[in-house]
């Protein structure tokens, strides 16, 4: 295994990097490919992360370029089976793999490998969050009445670490913890009660397009299928009415990274936006995006509606209505 690595950080384009090695490349690197059996389109052999015997429990998907160990359940793409294997961070196993690979980027010049600058930079931690915003949210009501007003049970509120600010930075603001596809804690979206014309407020520097809002909490099984709405209150009312596997994109648009965060775990998505002008744009362009690569179905609400105005029977309906495309 190799060490942390250490000195000045290094820009990295995680985009571009996904795209130019493999997980094949990487198991390659290991020397661990005459251990795996190919098949259509993926591999499959022991785990190497827990050092597994079973044959069977480790699969890559070459397709889209991800890997899962049905055993000890870890998963992702190439920086995630690198960050396990040697036990490092996320972006020094990006690193490790720039190293490994040859590959330089430079912050104010174009890659060898393309002419014009990379278009996503994916920021350090320090830039997602505002230091002291953490330190004034330790002390959230989550018994607001304003809550229970939107229809949230306690079980929710508490799952997803929400609840109203009387200081700081959110002060008289619904607090909601954002964490990326790591786990990691990044921002805090703040909601006002009052004032429509300013209803959330986020940290300075945090880019809501390089994060799908509870992707942390989806696990293995469940990215078979995902559902994808806009925002936080479509998320709580999906999951209070049974459904677990649902993320947010935070907005009516989707980004690049986002897309490429949502192929590569999910087999299928719903799509269900909100029933206005921005929602069905936003469904349209990701039917484009996404119908080619993975199984999509979409749902149209009524004008004027929104899932968080919907019964949990309501939601159940909608879910188990209507076909996916076939994007084979």
């Amino acid at each position: 295994m190799s060490n942390k690595t250490s000195g000045k950080k290094k820009w990295v384009d995680f985009k571009f990097l996904k795209a130019r090695v493999t997980m094949f490349d990487i198991l390659q690197h290991y020397n661990l490919l005459s251990e795996f059996k190919e098949g259509k389109n993926k591999l499959t052999g022991p785990c190497p992360i827990h050092n597994g015997t079973n044959k069977k429990q480790f699969t890559v998907n070459l397709l889209k370029n991800v890997f899962y160990c049905f055993s000890c359940k870890s998963g992702g793409n190439i920086l995630n089976f690198v960050s396990l294997m040697e036990r490092v961070t996320i972006r020094d196993a990006a690193i490790l793999i720039c190293e490994w690979f040859n590959l330089h980027f430079d912050k104010d010049d174009t890659t060898p490998s393309v002419k014009t600058k990379p278009k996503i930079q994916e920021p350090d931690e320090d830039e997602f969050i505002n230091p002291p915003l953490k330190k004034q949210l330790y002390n959230l009501d989550a018994k607001h009445p304003y809550l229970y007003e939107r229809g949230l049970t306690q079980s929710a509120i508490k799952h997803f670490g929400i609840g109203y600010c009387s200081n700081g930075l959110m002060n008289g603001r619904i607090a909601i913890p954002i964490h990326d596809e790591n786990n990691v804690l990044v921002a805090y979206a703040g909601m006002s009660i009052r004032d429509e014309s300013d209803k959330y407020k986020f940290p300075p520097k945090f880019k809501k397009s390089l994060v799908v809002y509870n992707l942390n909490s989806i696990t293995p099984r469940q990215y078979r299928e995902l559902i994808i709405v806009e925002g936080f209150f479509s998320v709580f009312a999906f999951y209070q009415a049974g459904f677990e596997n649902v993320v947010a994109l935070m907005g009516a648009s989707m980004s690049e990274h986002q897309e490429q965060l949502i192929i590569e775990r999910a087999d299928k998505v719903v799509l269900l936006f909100d029933g206005d002008e921005a929602g069905r744009k936003c469904l349209e362009n990701c039917l484009i995006r996404l119908s080619p690569k993975i199984d999509v179905k979409e749902i149209r609400l009524q004008h004027g509606l929104q899932p968080d105005h919907l019964t949990t029977s309501e939601l159940k309906t909608l879910i188990n209505e209507g076909n996916y495309s076939n994007n084979s």
